[in-house]
């Protein structure tokens, strides 16, 4: 076979959605979307010159269908079936793919999975999935009269263990996972990547290690047990009354509880844990205090952290003030976000 045939060879391979695009989906149903060019450029700079041009316009004429599998049920609680969606990457890769869980804020008692509706997420989440990673976000019960911490987190945690069981089938990379969360499900995340081993409750996943590489917090509460960081009386009646459906319990009482339920009590664990916490200044729910405790205290105890304080942000990262712009923009953020996951989870 000539040089030219062999390149065109090669990038026909390329084109081809390899087997994550052909795995069996069990309790799920499989959806093609987003169709996007395959060829990137610079490849087609490299083989410009060698390529006849006939071969040249076949393979550029060649589309990549990305996949994604929906409604995926990685356990049963009781008579809910608790589901997942995977987010196949917008590029072609070879080989198992890096994953990163997506999980929804909502006060730990509403919000659903849909990334399509996940705000400045949904951005976030289109430029990781074009850097060839798989998007996996998760449902998790939600607080209610029956349900209290450490339902959610389980939850959580058993879906990391799903994917590791699965993730041959579904072409993923168990050794490359990392999380990504919004207020609650910021919490959540931290919590999943500090304690790899002592949350979940699924019988048929017992036993399944994980091991999480990276986290990206927005505004997750990181110490529930420091209500007077909230800044005025409402606020923190409205916060005790959240964390008290949370964790079944008031503060008064069971500080025990609140301290275990909180991120910056699992510092030390999975001390290889890399992390970039985005949290807005003026936050009137999750007071940036406690973040920077956070951040004290993962530097000091030699945790690779990041930490983007942004001024002029609400808890939905609006602009405080309307007269002026956060800083950084949302803008420079995803470009940070993005950044971190090529750093950690593919380089």
């Amino acid at each position: 076979m000539n040089t030219v045939n062999k390149i065109a060879a090669f990038m026909l391979i390329f084109a081809m959605p390899l087997s994550f695009a052909a795995c069996t989906v069990k309790n799920g149903d499989m959806i093609n979307t987003e169709t996007s060019a395959v060829v990137q450029t610079e490849l087609e700079e490299e083989t410009e010159e060698a390529l006849e041009p006939q071969n040249q316009k076949t393979i550029e004429n060649i589309e990549f269908y990305p996949t994604v599998y929906k409604n995926i049920t990685y356990k049963k609680a009781g008579d809910a079936e608790l589901q997942l969606d995977i987010y196949g990457p917008t590029v072609p890769t070879f080989g198992p793919v890096p994953v990163l869980l997506y999980v929804h804020g909502g006060s730990w008692v509403s919000g659903t999975r849909s990334i399509e509706d996940a705000g400045q997420i949904t951005a976030i989440v289109d430029g990781i999935r074009a850097l060839g990673v798989a998007v996996v976000p998760v449902s998790y019960r939600l607080t209610s009269e029956t349900v209290t911490f450490p339902a959610h987190i389980n939850d959580v945690c058993d879906a990391i263990r799903f994917i590791v069981k699965h993730a041959d089938e579904y072409n993923l990379d168990p050794q490359r996972i990392g999380l990504i969360g919004f207020s609650a499900g910021g919490h959540l995340s931290l919590l999943a990547g500090f304690c790899t081993t002592e949350f979940g409750d699924a019988p048929e996943l017992a036993g399944v290690e994980f091991d999480v590489k990276c986290v990206i917090d927005f505004c997750g509460p990181a110490d529930l047990t420091q209500l007077t960081d909230v800044p005025t009386e409402a606020e923190r009646v409205y916060a005790l009354a959240i964390l008290k459906s949370f964790l079944g319990a008031e503060l008064e009482g069971n500080e025990e509880l609140y301290a275990y339920a909180s991120p910056i009590s699992h510092v030390g664990k999975n001390p290889d844990l890399s992390l970039l916490v985005v949290q807005g200044k003026n936050d009137e729910l999750v007071p940036y205090v406690q973040v920077d405790r956070l951040y004290e205290r993962c530097s000091g105890a030699g945790y690779d952290i990041k930490y983007i304080l942004v001024e002029n942000a609400t808890h939905a990262f609006a602009p405080a003030d309307t007269s002026r712009p956060t800083s950084p923009t949302l803008a420079e953020i995803i470009t940070e976000c993005v950044e971190f996951i090529k750093a950690k989870l593919i380089a």
